[in-house]
């Protein structure tokens, strides 16, 4: 962004030259004392009169009002294009709650200074850009990290307790399969995979812990673990048409296409006579 310049019968030249974050106001060529937006102008007669930077959301550069209520506006309203790579992280807020609005609005203030600062046009949709796209990356972060936890307090009670009943009776079938279960919906599906492995070291296995242990590797991406799974439970129940096409999806998963088409054709021709 250029240096915009101001001619002042009273106080002559003022430049403001704009800086990343910040604008330098001098007075005839001589800069100007400045702390939080705020300096002094000395008249032709002498005179020191303060002034104060004042923020336009719709303009290029600030307003600088001087005492005495006269205001000088070196900036430009803002371009139709500019203003939409400001106010890009807008899109944030609707879906993105207190977090959203905190990164939304930080994005903001960083696009304005960006668009405010003297980089070249291309930096500066780049810049803008990427600022947005973060700001939603580290909100889709958050925002899982808090649903999460937030799915885990729900089912910790439950969870405890079917541990403590598990303890107390390591191989009941009846109350692993209900804390598989428990996990997967509270979304530790890490715990899921160790706790039906610990299971199935001191037990004896049952078809469900594949059920179960087939759901976590595939939401953790472990597609090849949870092919294993389905293979499983395809031996127990090979009636079963729900767990062929779980095995063609997991195929498919893995790109592994001419299974994946192996596994569908065989789930069709189960689907009429399955339950």
């Amino acid at each position: 962004m250029e240096t915009r310049k101001i001619a002042h019968p009273h106080l002559g030249k003022i430049e403001v030259i704009p800086e990343f974050g910040r604008f330098n106001i001098y007075q005839n060529g001589k800069l100007c004392s400045e702390l939080k937006g705020k300096g002094q102008f000395t008249t032709k007669s002498g005179e020191i009169i303060d002034y104060k930077v004042v923020a336009s959301f719709i303009k290029d550069l600030p307003d600088i009002k001087i005492a005495g209520g006269e205001k000088l506006s070196p900036g430009r309203n803002l371009t139709k294009g500019a203003a939409i790579l400001i106010f890009l992280p807008l899109l944030i807020l609707p879906a993105g709650g207190a977090i959203g609005g905190f990164l939304g609005g930080t994005a903001i203030v960083f696009n304005q200074k960006i668009i405010r600062s003297q980089k070249s046009r291309t930096a500066k949709i780049a810049y803008c850009l990427a600022s947005t796209m973060l700001a939603a990356i580290l909100w889709l972060i958050a925002s899982g990290m808090i649903n999460t936890a937030y799915l885990y307090y729900q089912h910790a009670g439950t969870i405890t307790e079917l541990e403590t009943k598990l303890q107390k009776e390591p191989c009941k079938a009846e109350i692993a399969e209900k804390l598989f279960e428990r996990l997967n919906k509270a979304g530790n599906f890490k715990k899921t995979i160790k706790v039906t492995k610990s299971y199935t070291t001191k037990c004896e296995p049952f078809p469900l812990i594949s059920w179960h242990r087939y759901e976590a590797n595939t939401q953790l991406g472990r597609f090849n673990a949870a092919l294993k799974d389905t293979m499983v439970l395809q031996a127990a129940d090979p009636d079963d048409v729900d767990f062929v096409f779980w095995q063609a999806q997991t195929y498919q998963r893995l790109k592994h296409y001419k299974k994946t088409v192996e596994s569908y054709k065989q789930a069709l021709r189960m689907a009429p006579t399955s339950e």
